[in-house]
């Protein structure tokens, strides 16, 4: 391989997986259960995978790889179990990707018994599932389990940052919101909502209204709402637009209200009422004023 070509391990599925290289390259068997935490990544690196044990890595659909996605029974029998026995077009070796999805069956996850028991010496059969799947005990015996593992959450902001040009502090964000899992903060990174106010209704709600009464003092439980908020908008359009000062108001009017003893769900929904307002001003494209309104 040379230096240009990208490696599978430089994919966003498998970055962080190189526990899975050894096992792969020896070929420990010819038969593999690949899970993960989401049964979408458990299939994007089963496939990955396949391709580099049938010797196609830098193909984008090699001839020699087939991909099976919630197969029926009539599929299973008639395509993976026939087609395995298919010798492979172009190289020494041919993999087989089933991708089950949480939707397998156990009597057509027997149809691969006899398959995983005596595979061809050139097949290599990749079976991905989520890690809440649960196979049957006679066909996990079988299969050579290859675990995908989240990140760390500093190794997986780094990869953000340096690999896929993310800002720190979205990368931060990203790392903690995906728990560990490359695909999922590049899901997040490309999500652009119309809206912005529903996620941070919820944050608001989930930190205010529900979780203050349980979660120490309420200035402080204030503050972090704050914070929360600064996090979300600082440096753009709304921010610039007069939000975090009038936030910052509303929050300090909210903190003076609960000293107090003002009711507390009073003034919180209160709080929430007047930050929707003016988040409501900001998508329509007004400034806010300057003035601050009056409680």
């Amino acid at each position: 391989m040379s230096d240009s070509e990208p490696s599978i391990w430089d994919q966003p599925a498998l970055v962080g997986q190189g526990h899975l290289r050894r096992p792969l390259d020896r070929c420990v068997g010819h038969s593999f259960w690949v899970s993960a935490a989401r049964a979408e990544d458990a299939s994007e690196a089963a496939w990955l995978l396949a391709c580099r044990w049938a010797g196609h890595e830098h193909e984008s659909w090699p001839a020699d790889v087939a991909r099976y996605r919630q197969p029926s029974i009539e599929v299973l029998r008639d395509d993976v179990v026939d087609g395995a026995r298919l010798l492979p077009l172009a190289g020494a070796r041919k993999a087989i990707v089933v991708e089950l999805m949480e939707m397998a069956r156990s009597d057509h996850l027997n149809t691969l018994l006899k398959l995983t028991e005596e595979p061809p010496d050139y097949l290599g059969l990749f079976i991905a599932t989520s890690a809440r799947t649960v196979l049957p005990k006679t066909l996990r015996s079988r299969l050579f389990p290859l675990r995908l593992r989240p990140l760390p959450e500093d190794e997986l902001s780094t990869w953000l940052e340096q690999r896929q040009g993310i800002l720190p502090q979205d990368a931060q964000r990203l790392a903690r919101q995906a728990e560990g899992w490359t695909t999922q903060a590049l899901a997040l990174s490309a999500a652009k909502p119309q809206s912005r106010w529903p996620a941070l209704q919820d944050t608001l709600r989930r930190g205010g209204v529900a979780g203050l009464a349980a979660a120490g003092p309420l200035a402080d439980g204030i503050g972090e709402l704050l914070e929360d908020l600064e996090r979300e908008f600082a440096g753009t359009e709304a921010d610039d637009r007069g939000f975090s000062r009038r936030a910052r108001w509303h929050l300090g009017q909210a903190r003076r209200h609960l000293a107090r003893n003002a009711n507390r769900k009073l003034v919180l929904d209160n709080l929430l009422t007047r930050l929707a307002s003016d988040l409501a001003k900001l998508e329509r494209g007004q400034r806010l004023s300057v003035g601050w309104p009056e409680w």
